[in-house]
């Protein structure tokens, strides 16, 4: 079948006559009475020249979702789509009850021009059913991410219609992955969300962004967002997430609160780590006494708080370390023996502490 399929493309591509064969695969396509036996048939009348925009428009409500899947490849295969086939795509992507289908929607959607993205783009994203799909979700974020840097004000506003959380995030991600970020946009978007799970996932996205860069000044509308409404959310993931972007902002008040959190061994270990990475993402956020309780004291944060001294050149540290070390854990050893190597002065008293025995 394919070396069939091959030679009537070429044939048809010179300009000879496959009539014929054109007619026999039409029949064999219409009266197939098994869904997968209709697809070589319907893939050799396609490399022929068979199909018009019109008649793959037809096929988009055909009962069988692998016809409708191969009608929306065939439609951005021969270029681009108009506006009338982009609307029908539209429609089966808030319609179509098939997943496949719509995995094939999300792969033509990057076909696209940018500027007809848009009503594809928000119908995919407005299904709440592909949440858990294992591909779905970034396929369609790959169609999104260039509208995003084509205009943010649009892209923004159809994230905060996104029914996928990863699309939510990644959207709010990628406006402000830019050499010079501005998250006031943004903060205004998270303002005109009424939805705390929205919400979350625009800060998060925010957070994905600007952690990296570390501490610097707070958009004019944030302070009174976080003070107002997420910090008092119930929405408990949000609160932490809003706090630790209120950190990267200066937020003395968000900062204190992590530092609480850090501190307190009844809150759930993963709470406590992401507090403490909040705080070292801030210039001014831990303080060398603080890393040394910490290494002092519960071994739960200990690894992470030896890495961190790394940032403090205190003489207090090579005595912190090596009058724990025979108590720290393989992995602990190696952070704090990768700490001492890092000054000579530490050094020095690594080795001294080695000729003491």
């Amino acid at each position: 079948m394919r070396r069939a399929r091959r030679i009537l493309h070429e044939r048809a591509v010179a300009g000879q006559n496959v009539s014929d064969a054109r007619s026999e695969l039409l029949k064999q396509f219409t009266y197939s009475l098994d869904e997968l036996a209709a697809l070589p048939p319907l893939w050799t009348l396609f490399v022929i020249g068979h199909f018009t925009e019109e008649t793959l428009l037809d096929l988009l409500d055909h009962p069988w979702q692998h016809v409708r899947k191969w009608a929306v490849f065939f439609l951005v295969d021969r270029g681009h789509p108009g506006p009338a086939a982009v609307a029908e795509l539209t429609r089966l992507a808030r319609d179509d009850p098939s997943p496949k289908v719509r995995l094939a929607l999300a792969s033509a959607l990057q076909r696209l021009k940018l500027d007809r993205r848009w009503g594809l783009a928000g119908a995919l994203s407005a299904r709440a059913d592909d949440v858990d799909d294992l591909h779905l979700p970034l396929m369609i974020w790959y169609g999104i991410e260039p509208l995003v840097v084509h205009d943010r004000h649009a892209a923004l506003r159809l994230g905060m219609h996104a029914k996928i959380p990863l699309v939510r995030r990644y959207i709010a991600r990628r406006a402000l992955d830019v050499e010079t970020p501005d998250p006031l946009e943004v903060v205004h978007a998270i303002s005109r969300i009424r939805n705390d799970s929205v919400r979350h996932d625009f800060v998060v996205g925010m957070l994905d962004a600007l952690a990296e860069r570390g501490a610097m000044e707070d958009p004019p509308t944030w302070a009174v967002l976080y003070r107002d409404e997420l910090s008092t959310s119930k929405h408990s993931a949000l609160r932490s997430a809003a706090a630790r972007l209120a950190t990267l902002f200066g937020d003395q008040e968000a900062i204190a609160q992590m530092r609480a959190v850090v501190l307190d061994r009844d809150r759930p270990l993963d709470e406590r780590r992401v507090a403490l990475r909040a705080l070292l993402d801030v210039g001014d956020g831990v303080s060398v006494s603080l890393l040394h309780d910490l290494v002092r004291g519960s071994s739960d944060l200990r690894a992470e708080s030896i890495r961190a001294l790394a940032r403090y050149n205190d003489a207090e540290t090579p005595k912190v370390l090596l009058d724990l070390y025979a108590d720290l854990s393989v992995a602990e050893r190696q952070a704090a023996l990768g700490i001492l190597a890092t000054r000579l002065a530490f050094a020095e008293s690594f080795l001294s502490a080695v000729e003491k025995g």
